[in-house]
């Protein structure tokens, strides 16, 4: 496997960062709108509430993580790319699409609910939403990665 240098380690993982950036700011941008519609302050228990708007927190939580590799590098290491810098700035991106899997599965289990009004389908439907990123999002890449790693020790 083909080692990259550290500027281009980094410059993939800013890149990588655009492409997460602008669905979580979608997902938030919804977040914050439907709790003004009527449907939602009608229809949704407080348990629902809840749900949502810890869903919200999520995804907060991930743009904090995902905005803080370019943060970081702003103010700790504006003009020198390090190895402590490439794997914070992974870690960073990679951490952050934890509560962003919590945060599209929640929403996902309300919107389940909200279509089918049965909270048994709809809680299962979250749990395969989450499990679906999980694996698409978590286990294929590291297998995908232990894989080239065994062809090329």
């Amino acid at each position: 496997m083909e080692r990259e240098n550290l500027h281009n380690s980094f410059r993939n993982i800013i890149d990588e960062a655009k492409l997460v950036f602008p669905g979580t700011q979608t997902l938030f941008g919804f977040q914050l709108v439907v709790v003004f519609s009527e449907y939602f302050q009608k229809n949704l228990t407080e348990t629902d509430k809840l749900i949502h708007l810890f869903a919200i927190f999520l995804t907060i939580v991930a743009f904090a993580m995902i905005l803080m590799v370019a943060a970081y590098h702003r103010h700790i290491h504006y003009s020198l790319i390090t190895k402590d810098l490439v794997l914070l700035a992974n870690k960073l991106l990679k951490l952050g699409m934890i509560p962003l899997a919590l945060a599209v599965s929640a929403e996902f289990y309300l919107l389940s609910y909200t279509i089918l009004q049965n909270r048994v389908t709809a809680l299962f439907a979250g749990i395969i939403c989450l499990g679906t990123l999980w694996f698409m999002w978590f286990f294929l890449p590291k297998r995908r990665l232990q894989e080239t790693l065994s062809k090329n020790p």
